[in-house]
């Protein structure tokens, strides 16, 4: 698939990501907010089961997919962590997230909480990866967070000097929002096949890419809609809010007394059908037919899922209808195109080629061109023959210290790889091209 179809893809995901503050609105007029994510996850999970049920019939080389839930995530450093049990965990981390994000909505309006959430996740996450010595400070890395930072205190200055009224604990608790949202980002992105499924699996097929990547997103919402039950009991008593007690009071209210029409919002429908699973199916489908040749599916992810807040920021503003001052947006959105263009210089100028010898056991080299298939950084693989090594594969990531992560982590940790000797790229010669007389 090329590149640009791909690019849409994630374009049109964070678009549709950034008008869900529209029908979100408007179905918490009538119904509880956990009503609202009870149903927008039951229904997503179910479509995403039946995806899943007709890429399985249609493509042979999705038969083996009933591993994936049966085996182990491997991507826990200390013990491998039943996949479904990494699953709930993921999709308890989404509800809360959500949870509090929609609340925060009343309390300082779509605007900021919306800026708020978006924008300090990829500072949350770039400051954790420095602190595990995964990710390197630079100083595009530096301004492309600090302008995120001021967009998000210019919105909200902004908010404030167009007198509404804000209730201040309405930060604390989208502060909270962005914490599990970014929880929720790390955690979902740590998926390292078992054995069982790389032995059953095949990672090649894009439609196997496709319809793992659609049942591990339905097994999320699964388990997010179900955590909505025991969540609507523990957070009252630890929340001390009216507001929010009244919430979940009322998520009870409408299961016993408007389950139908609740089923049938057209607000809840358009939540979980339009803005929910079209854009994850559409995510998930760009990145299980990433061109290879391309920047990774990541680093473009990272760049354009600023688009969201943008749109939903004026989404809060001229549909909606919050008071806002428009000199400060202005300047906020400012701040978010100067960090979309800092993002993109410094994915652009910060990928590590790496080209590796691995030296195996030719007793078990079928297990271990299967493992190394399931790695995603590892762009090609070959075998090749010779007394150094067995193995030759094309490595790229976003930084030298995630290469040796990974070549340690997942390569040299595979049974039967005796050796693995890493050369790195300095710079790609161009081949000299003759003038046309």
């Amino acid at each position: 698939m090329s590149l640009r179809k791909v690019l849409s893809a994630i374009v049109l995901t964070n678009l549709l990501w950034g008008i869900i503050p529209l029908p979100a609105v408007d179905a918490m007029k009538t119904y509880s907010l956990f009503t609202m994510i009870f149903f927008r996850f039951l229904y997503a999970s179910l479509s995403c089961i039946l995806v899943v049920a007709v890429i399985r019939k249609r493509s042979p080389s999705v038969r083996g997919i009933g591993a994936y839930i049966k085996s182990f995530n491997r991507a826990y450093r200390r013990w491998s962590v039943p996949q479904v049990i990494s699953l709930a965990i993921v999709g308890f981390m989404l509800s809360v997230s959500l949870a509090l994000l929609f609340f925060s909505y009343n309390l300082v309006g779509v605007v900021i909480s919306t800026m708020i959430s978006e924008a300090l996740t990829p500072v949350l996450i770039a400051f954790w990866s420095w602190a595990k010595g995964t990710e390197r400070m630079d100083i595009l890395k530096g301004v492309y967070m600090a302008s995120l930072v001021l967009a998000v205190i210019v919105i909200s200055v902004a908010r404030v000097e167009a007198d509404v009224a804000i209730n201040p604990i309405g930060f604390v608790y989208v502060g909270i929002s962005a914490v599990f949202w970014t929880m929720f980002i790390m955690l979902i992105a740590k998926d390292i096949p078992g054995r069982k499924e790389i032995e059953v699996a095949d990672f090649s097929a894009g439609s196997y890419k496709m319809a793992r990547s659609t049942l591990k997103l339905g097994i999320t919402f699964l388990f997010g809609g179900l955590v909505i039950f025991p969540l609507t009991i523990v957070l009252p008593p630890m929340a001390q809010l009216p507001e929010l007690t009244a919430q979940c009071s009322r998520f009870y209210t409408d299961l016993s007394m408007s389950l139908f029409s609740a089923a049938t919002d057209p607000n809840i429908l358009s939540l979980s059908f339009i803005l929910t699973l079209v854009p994850y199916l559409l995510l998930y489908g760009a990145q299980a037919f990433w061109p290879k040749e391309a920047l990774t599916f990541d680093q473009w992810s990272s760049i354009l899922g600023l688009i969201t807040p943008l749109v939903a920021s004026y989404v809060g503003i001229f549909v909606i209808g919050e008071s806002i001052r428009m000199d400060y947006t202005l300047i906020a959105t400012a701040f978010i195109l100067t960090s979309i263009a800092m993002r993109y210089f410094h994915e652009t100028t910060s990928k590590v080629v790496g080209f590796l010898f691995i030296r195996i056991d030719a007793t078990k080299k079928k297990r271990i061109y299967l493992q190394l298939k399931a790695i995603r950084e590892l762009q090609q693989i070959f075998a090749i023959t010779g007394e150094a090594s067995d193995i030759y594969a094309e490595a790229v990531t976003s930084n030298l210290n995630r290469l040796y992560l990974m070549v340690s982590q997942r390569i040299r940790t595979v049974d039967g790889v005796k050796k693995v000797t890493i050369l790195l790229v300095q710079r790609i010669v161009e081949p000299h091209k003759k003038k046309r007389t």
